[in-house]
């Protein structure tokens, strides 16, 4: 009884949780997890380092917005500035000497960071039944 208790919970967390918007994906990692993320997509130094730069502005600056919300434009506005401010800071990153915008900024965690966030929290199982 309490096994099968288990296994409908586990069921049903399993199905809220791969309900999550692409900006919901990226708010549910934390610095680490978003590196490993992209990491396993692939994703070496200095693009890790942009990557990573852009995802943790959007981190701080969207955090506060719970739900299927996307970003406004005000808020593109100020996780561009924000990246722009501190990219200084990063050793070798290929971007450092020009601004980059908004549209680059939603492209890079539009096409780049959901994907990578997305197969971080939901993996894809392969079946054990495949014969090498």
């Amino acid at each position: 009884m309490f096994r099968t208790k288990g296994i409908i919970k586990d069921g049903i967390f399993a199905q809220k949780n791969t309900r999550v918007t692409g900006y919901g994906a990226l708010r549910k990692l934390g610095t680490k997890q978003r590196r490993n993320a992209l990491r396993s997509q692939g994703y070496t130094e200095p693009l890790l380092n942009q990557y990573c730069l852009a995802w943790e502005c959007f981190y701080q600056t969207c955090t506060a917005v719970h739900g299927r919300i996307s970003p406004t434009d005000a808020q593109w506005q100020a996780i561009t500035k924000q990246y722009n401010r501190l990219k200084r800071q990063l050793p070798a990153l290929t971007t450092a000497n020009q601004n980059i915008d908004s549209e680059t900024i939603k492209t890079w965690l539009d096409s780049i960071c959901i994907t990578a966030a997305r197969r971080y929290l939901f993996p894809q199982v392969e079946s054990l039944d495949i014969i090498n």
